[in-house]
């Protein structure tokens, strides 16, 4: 269940659907999906989501990565367009 945007520093908390970027976490592994089609009748992990709220997704993205796990980054394109756009 999603409470807060995924950004740690960030205190806004997750109320709707329009607001904000959702990203759907893969949590299973390229290994582990390809036991689970071997396996007829396995049950998956219910997916995982992350949200980031809508001032932190106009300059940040959710990486994912499989050994790492979910990652938060800056998006340095965005952040410069931010920043042209602010600043008149």
């Amino acid at each position: 269940m999603l409470s807060k945007c995924a950004n740690p520093t960030c205190p806004n908390l997750f109320r709707y659907l329009h607001e904000g970027r959702l990203y759907l976490i893969n949590s299973v592994s390229r290994f582990d999906r390809r036991k689970q089609f071997t396996r007829p009748g396995s049950k998956s992990a219910p997916p995982e989501y992350a949200w980031l709220c809508s001032v932190c997704s106009s300059y940040m993205t959710i990486h994912i990565d499989e050994e790492a796990g979910t990652i938060v980054l800056v998006d340095s394109a965005a952040l410069r367009c931010r920043e042209l756009h602010n600043n008149p």
